[in-house]
């Protein structure tokens, strides 16, 4: 009688002040619990390719024209674990909404194996072909030497970011964004310790240059995996190394690719969409190449709490429309675009008055700073519709529906950026570009505002989500 209580105390429901903290009280309040460690964490993610493009810029331009050609590669592959992540968000916050703990520890484990094996094929594929890749992209046989010397260590360490990436995810689905951002904070904390050391050398480390900057984030990497598999062991106990049944492993990741394979589709339009935009805008010199470079890095540090909110709102809406809040879920959403709203319009007064002093913390370079504070100057009044289009997404998302996302990026970067950007360049220049990158914020965004007001209210979540897949699965 003891073990089986023993046992059916061990297949309960997430404590009730878990689920409490997402489904009742202020709206306000709890997403507020939710964003708050979200930009802690975010900034930590952020961090930390714009503390390696700030050590990177010490090399040297070349070194930073390199890294511009890498960061959209980089950002290929962590497209897809960030795909598999939306994907198991959109299952697990509502398995966590609904009670369901033991079919979450499922969805988490077969989460986590889905990744590892992403990443090695994607890591397996890229190995052989780096070289044809960035000389298709663009990169001068003088930069193609350095570009190798960081993926080849890179790529063959490429596992550990699964862990950390999808072990993070796991833990925010669940309403732990506290220890969600711990995992984020490990990352940027052990690579702005690494980077100076191993770049630069220090004592008995001997200086490793551009390879030190790949040693570190690999580095950082796998700590922050260490960590990730700690607190989800803790508690809860989250992951537990079960694998179940071949039909029950295929039936969570039927689940999570659901979302997760569009959402990975999606996600890697932009950065390959990063590689066509270096393409055009190298015709105008490395000066405006590692420019493109610096405003990217600065872009992503600018919409931190767009980002913030748009990861936050996927586990608030999922967790309340597995609970049958839909009251919540449109109050959170009129809470978030208010709040971008009046946080993107500070971004554009600080980026209108201080871009060339910002940009000059990582370039000095006047051709540099020239070309990347009008890019930030004009683009940053378009981010109130930029943010609509990243909240909006994570939305729909949340609740199974992967169509808006696949829809609005598409015609942010396939329909409206690329196009206009290649044609601009060619008759008006890099301010051409510039326009090119306001206008595919705005017209997404206004139909990201008329998607949200025509369908959110009418949609429905997958209706195999909470189905008992295990036996003994705690339903409520």
């Amino acid at each position: 009688m003891q073990h089986a209580k023993a046992e059916s105390e061990s297949e309960a429901p997430p404590k009730p002040a878990v689920r409490g903290e997402l489904v009742k009280g202020p709206v306000p309040t709890a997403l507020m619990r939710l964003l708050l460690p979200m930009i802690v964490g975010l900034l930590a993610v952020i961090s930390q390719p714009v503390i390696d493009t700030y050590f990177v810029a010490l090399l040297g331009t070349r070194e930073l024209a390199a890294m511009a050609y890498i960061f959209p590669v980089a950002f290929v592959i962590s497209s897809i674990l960030i795909g598999i992540g939306v994907g198991a968000t959109a299952v697990l916050a509502r398995q966590f909404g609904a009670g369901n703990l033991t079919e979450a520890r499922a969805t988490v484990f077969h989460t986590l194996l889905l990744g590892v094996i992403a990443v090695a094929i994607g890591a397996a594929v890229l190995i052989p072909f780096q070289t044809t890749l960035f000389r298709a992209l663009g990169a001068s046989e003088e930069l193609l030497p350095l570009i190798s010397e960081y993926m080849d260590v890179f790529l063959i360490g490429l596992f550990t970011m699964a862990l950390p990436m999808l072990g993070s995810t796991s833990l925010r689905a669940k309403g732990e964004v506290k220890l969600s951002s711990l995992i984020m904070i490990v990352v940027a904390v052990v690579n702005a310790v690494l980077d100076p050391v191993l770049i630069f050398g220090f004592g008995p480390i001997p200086a490793l240059g551009f390879k030190g900057a790949a040693l570190a984030s690999v580095a950082s990497n796998f700590a922050a995996s260490t960590m990730a598999i700690y607190l989800l062991r803790r508690g809860d106990q989250l992951l537990r190394f079960d694998m179940h049944s071949r039909d029950l492993l295929m039936e969570n990741w039927r689940k999570v690719l659901h979302v997760g394979l569009p959402s990975a589709l999606t996600n890697s339009i932009s950065p390959l969409s990063g590689m066509v935009l270096v393409i055009i805008v190298a015709r105008f010199g490395e000066a405006a190449v590692a420019g493109w470079g610096v405003a990217v890095r600065i872009e992503m540090l600018a919409i931190i709490i767009p980002l913030a909110m748009s990861a936050c709102i996927g586990p608030f809406v999922g967790q309340n429309m597995g609970a049958g809040r839909v009251d919540r879920m449109r109050e959170a959403m009129r809470f978030s675009f208010f709040s971008a709203t009046v946080y993107c319009l500070f971004i554009f007064l600080i980026m209108l008055f201080f871009a060339p002093q910002i940009v000059a913390l990582f370039d000095d370079t006047p051709a540099t700073i020239q070309f990347t504070s009008g890019y930030l100057i004009a683009v940053s009044a378009s981010y109130p519709l930029y943010a609509f289009i990243m909240i909006t997404t994570g939305a729909f998302n949340a609740l199974g529906v992967p169509r808006p996302n696949m829809v609005l990026y598409s015609l942010k970067l396939l329909v409206i950026y690329l196009p206009c950007a290649w044609y601009g360049a060619e008759y008006f220049g890099f301010n051409g570009v510039v326009a090119a990158a306001v206008i595919s914020n705005v017209v997404p965004g206004i139909a990201a505002l008329l998607w949200y007001r025509a369908q959110f209210p009418k949609v429905r979540p997958l209706q195999d989500v909470d189905t008992g897949l295990l036996p003994g699965a705690a339903n409520t």
